[in-house]
This record gives structure tokens, C-alpha cells and sequence, in this order.
């Protein structure tokens, strides 16, 4: 399990361009407008609290961002982690074995029912990939995972979509 990189830049309201100035002028508004100093005994106990947990993050951010070697670690860490979520976004785009769209799937009735209630796409492992017709609208896109294997298809259901 990765861990959430804190958003340091965003803390203080400032871009990850920002100079030294920027972000000490930055830090010391923020400061005086969450100090828990300057908020406590004016309102209920949950909202100081809040204000409190939002100050730490402002300091938080200021100890980082204020010191340049911790800094430029932490755009470092930022860097490789926005890498990794791109590489899982490409490994996940890359587990997808077809596009289908939703005029070329079956309708398929309910056993018994005498409605057609989903749509079907025969794998090539002989399983199938099935999208319930409830709920369907017109323009979307879904990711749907064989009933066999671990092949995905990504089932394009066009604006104008009817399942009549």
C-alpha cells in the first residue's frame, strides 16, 4: 500500500513554481488566519480542532517548502510518485483486451422473464462479458471484466444508444 503525499504547495496556496518569497508570504498569511491563538474559545470545540489540524498543515508545509534540500526531496518524492500513478494508469489502460461497442453485443432476455435485461460479448476463453441493460445511458463508457478470465473490454455505448 503507497502512501498520500501531503500536497505542501497546495497548503500553503501556493504553485510548485513558487520562489522563497512566495511561499514565506504565503505561510505567514495562512498562518495568521488558522493560528490556534487567534481561533480559540470563538466557536465549538470541533471547529477548533479543525482549525487546529489545518494549522499543522500549514506548518507542515512550511518546514518542508522553507528549507531547500527538504524541498527538493520533496519534489522528488512528488515526481516519483505522480510517475508510478502514470505507469499503473498505463498498466491498467494496457489489461484492456478490446473496445466494443454496445450495437455489436447481444441483447440478452432474463431467464424466464421475457425481457431482455443485458447486454453479452463472447471472449475468446468462451466466457462472456455482460453490461445489465438498468441504468444504461447513452454516451457512456464501461470497463467490464470476462465472466471466465481476467480479460477486460471497454464496452462504448454510443449517445444515440437504444436496446430496442
Amino acid at each position: 500500500m503507497t502512501t498520500r503525499l501531503p500536497d505542501h504547495y497546495a497548503a500553503l496556496g501556493v504553485s510548485d513554481g513558487a520562489s522563497a518569497a512566495e511561499i514565506r508570504a504565503a505561510y505567514l498569511a495562512a498562518a495568521r488566519r488558522c493560528h490556534p491563538d487567534k481561533t480559540a474559545g470563538g466557536g465549538a470545540a470541533s471547529a477548533d480542532a479543525s482549525s487546529s489540524a489545518e494549522f499543522q498543515q500549514i506548518q507542515l508545509a512550511w518546514e518542508v517548502l522553507s528549507d531547500e534540500r527538504a524541498r527538493t526531496e520533496f519534489d522528488a518524492a512528488r515526481a516519483a510518485a505522480s510517475a508510478a500513478a502514470s505507469a499503473a494508469a498505463v498498466k491498467r489502460e494496457a489489461a484492456i483486451a478490446d473496445e466494443i461497442d454496445a450495437d455489436d453485443m447481444a441483447l440478452v432476455e432474463a431467464s424466464g422473464a421475457g425481457s431482455v435485461d443485458h447486454l453479452s460479448h463472447a471472449c475468446r476463453c468462451g466466457g462472456a462479458y455482460t453490461l445489465p441493460l438498468a441504468g444504461l445511458k447513452g454516451g457512456a463508457r464501461h470497463l467490464v471484466e470476462c465472466s471466465s478470465c481476467s480479460l477486460r473490454v471497454r464496452i462504448t455505448v454510443p449517445a444515440d444508444w437504444d436496446a430496442s
